[in-house]
């Protein structure tokens, strides 16, 4: 009769993929209008296209109507991001301290490394307790960017090439700048 020991049996051990998270932060606030959300909107779709033939997993946090949401978490599944960015309008002010807090918190809890893509034109203007107040807002924002940078992230600005406003946020906080084009709607025939 054959004796069955702990060392006979076999469980199956699943590991978290690894690999780079890629964090958008799609700025769809006020001053976000127009051109500006069509950058964003193509920088977000792009970075979700490099994510995809890489295997690596995109999340995505709007900032609209005043308040930061997690719209996706990080995901391999590029259809739905892709309905999220499309749909997102602009309105409201520009939470971005609370927009890079939500994606610290993310970072930390999840542990894996991440870049954060940020589309935006710079202008934070509410703090995280939500009160306008951009000095107060500009000083939040540094910090966490500050923070991210700490965890080994690479946060960066996607902007279109004259846009000053982007560009001297991202000089600001020491910040690479990615120049991107964008998003043209499909012509109606």
């Amino acid at each position: 009769r054959p004796i069955v020991t702990a060392d006979d049996l076999r469980t199956a051990v699943r590991r978290p993929r690894g690999g780079t998270v890629h964090y958008v932060l799609l700025d769809a606030s006020g001053s976000m209008g127009g051109e500006a959300i069509r950058i964003g909107r193509g920088a977000a779709l792009a970075i979700l296209e490099d994510a995809y033939r890489t295997r690596e997993s995109v999340g995505l946090v709007v900032l609209a109507g005043g308040r930061a949401v997690l719209a996706a978490r990080p995901t391999r599944a590029p259809e739905r991001l892709r309905r999220l960015v499309l749909s997102e309008r602009a309105r409201g002010g520009t939470p971005l301290a609370a927009g890079l807090a939500l994606v610290l918190d993310r970072i930390r809890k999840d542990g894996h490394p991440a870049t954060v893509g940020l589309a935006t034109d710079g202008r934070a203007n509410l703090t995280l307790a939500g009160s306008r107040d951009e000095g107060r807002a500009e000083a939040e924002t540094a910090r966490l960017l500050e923070a991210l940078a700490a965890l080994g992230s690479r946060p960066y600005v996607l902007a279109r090439a004259r846009d000053r406003r982007a560009a001297a946020f991202a000089e600001r906080h020491g910040l690479e700048r990615v120049v991107v084009h964008p998003l043209t709607p499909a012509r109606r025939r």
